[in-house]
């Protein structure tokens, strides 16, 4: 949790490395989850990247309360099974 914390004040501070090593560490989970639950390939990319510039969209008000992970699961991929 503590690099998640690191990489997202880099990434505050515009340090795309930092969104890259996010989208590497977190990437394969996302991709995996998104893919058993939409059972559709290019819509789980989709749905990932999404997940990814929602990240952006939210950084700069984003506080963990736990881990990065349990940002990028829950909701986003959720949702976008419902539709």
């Amino acid at each position: 949790m503590l690099e998640d914390r690191r990489l997202l004040r880099r990434l505050r501070h515009g340090d795309k490395d930092a969104l890259r090593l996010i989208y590497e560490k977190h990437e394969g989970d996302l991709l995996t989850l998104a893919g058993n639950l939409l059972h559709d390939p290019a819509t789980a990319e989709d749905v990932v990247q999404d997940v990814f510039v929602a990240l952006v969209r939210t950084v700069p008000r984003l506080r963990l309360r736990r881990t990065l992970r349990a940002f990028l699961v829950p909701i986003r991929i959720t949702r976008h099974n419902d539709t």
